[in-house]
């Protein structure tokens, strides 16, 4: 589960300790579905690879930042016409802009770390 939605009227009814629960519960759905996802995601690939013989290719640079230049267009379009969309977008990138300049210097590029342990075959 990725996304939990609770009418806040019926939300505000509930007593402090079920919202706690509620949002416990929601947490941990989270986490293991995304842990339960990478399990899954390894296994196919490594099925599509070995028994299929398929070839594997990372999405080139240009066509990632094509499509971050797209969703900037779609953002921006969404943004001018829907003034929920626009709060809830700014929130993100607020929220992004703090935790993002943080990353960049508390936590090691994945890649280190990837390749000192299972360097990629070149």
């Amino acid at each position: 589960m990725l996304e939990l939605l609770i009418n806040s009227e019926a939300w505000n009814r509930l007593p402090k300790e079920q919202q706690e629960i509620i949002r416990t519960a929601a947490l941990e759905a989270t986490i293991q579905a995304m842990l339960t996802t990478h399990v899954k995601n390894a296994a196919a690939v490594a099925e599509l690879r070995e028994k299929h013989g398929v070839t594997v290719h990372r999405t080139p640079e240009d066509i990632l930042r094509k499509t971050l230049e797209a969703w900037d267009q779609i953002a921006a379009d969404e943004a001018a016409k829907n003034a929920f969309f626009r709060k809830v977008y700014e929130s993100q990138r607020g929220f992004a802009s703090r935790v993002v300049a943080t990353r960049r210097f508390t936590h090691p590029e994945y890649k280190l770390a990837a390749d000192h342990y299972w360097p990629e075959a070149r």
